[in-house]
């Protein structure tokens, strides 16, 4: 799986594009064959690039003006098929503060869906007050409160 790291726009419905001179950084996941996993390599996950603040979208921001803001590319996905909010992820708990100043001000509320451990809760924390203090409603998303474990759903 390729993910672009980049501020994508919707040109047409359900189709996002990236310009090429857009594209900050390339997370690239090795899946097996069959789709259902990870491959099991010592490399599965790749990063190549910087990020620098740019998430990798997911879904773009729709009527609902709410934005889902996970660590990683399969909870935000998750999320965004719970909810149907326009939804981002950041590749890393550590990314998280950092894409406070790319979230536009059109939108209304943003919901943070850190990993439930001490980095995803820390880095969400960061988030969130830089968020607030522009002015958005924040919400910290809790995976445990849907299914009852850590993890996707």
């Amino acid at each position: 799986m390729v993910a672009a790291f980049g501020m994508a726009r919707e040109n047409e419905p359900g189709v996002l594009e990236i310009p090429p001179g857009d594209v900050s950084a390339v997370h690239l996941t090795r899946i097996r064959a069959d789709g259902t996993g990870k491959a099991g390599t010592e490399s599965d996950k790749i990063m190549i690039g910087s990020s620098s603040g740019t998430p990798i979208i997911v879904a773009p921001p729709n009527d609902l003006l709410g934005l889902a803001i996970a660590e990683g590319i399969e909870d935000a996905l998750s999320w965004h098929a719970a909810t149907g909010l326009g939804a981002w992820a950041a590749g890393a708990a550590s990314r998280l503060p950092r894409l406070a100043a790319a979230v536009p001000r059109y939108i209304d509320s943003v919901c943070i869906v850190p990993d439930e451990d001490d980095a995803g809760w820390k880095h969400a924390n960061e988030l969130a007050t830089v968020l607030r203090a522009r002015g958005f409603q924040v919400q910290l998303g809790r995976w445990s409160a849907i299914r009852g474990s850590e993890g996707s759903i």
